[in-house]
């Protein structure tokens, strides 16, 4: 049996950009960054986008966008709540390896945290660039640099 598990992470679209979407949720500000972190994300992790998650028979649960690895090849999708902007990672817990997930919404979320930082940075003008990256015990720690042009 089926038994999709959700992580809600302290992402939100903002009012604003979601009713501008006219249902194109990705192609707003915030998806952008988080198509950039999702992206990030899978290559450190040897995997690719897609576009959702796959449940323990084979169906294909489609998302807003999706990340698979070598490690949860059935993927993790993220939806947006239409109302509220939150963002949820879904994914189905039969036969995966919660922790990989756990850790890839982890991941997720430090990569949006960042690049959102560094896209406002530069947004006031500032030259941004990432000083240092390294993972430990505790996870990634980033270090950047940002410079008033």
């Amino acid at each position: 049996m089926s038994v999709t598990r959700t992580y809600q992470p302290k992402i939100v679209v903002p009012e604003p950009q979601l009713k501008q979407c006219h249902g194109n949720i990705l192609g707003t500000p915030s998806m952008a960054i988080m198509r950039l972190a999702l992206q990030k994300v899978a290559t450190e992790h040897g995997g690719a986008l897609c576009s959702g998650y796959k449940d323990c028979r084979g169906k294909l649960h489609e998302t807003v966008i999706g990340i698979s690895t070598p490690r949860l090849p059935n993927g993790l999708g993220i939806d947006v709540d239409a109302q509220d902007g939150s963002v949820v990672f879904r994914y189905d817990r039969k036969d995966a390896a919660p922790e990989e997930a756990e850790q890839l919404c982890r991941d997720i979320s430090r990569a949006y945290a960042v690049t959102a930082i560094m896209e406002a940075q530069k947004r006031l003008g500032y030259q941004v660039r990432v000083l240092e990256e390294r993972k430990d015990e505790t996870g990634r720690k980033v270090t950047t640099l940002a410079q008033k042009n």
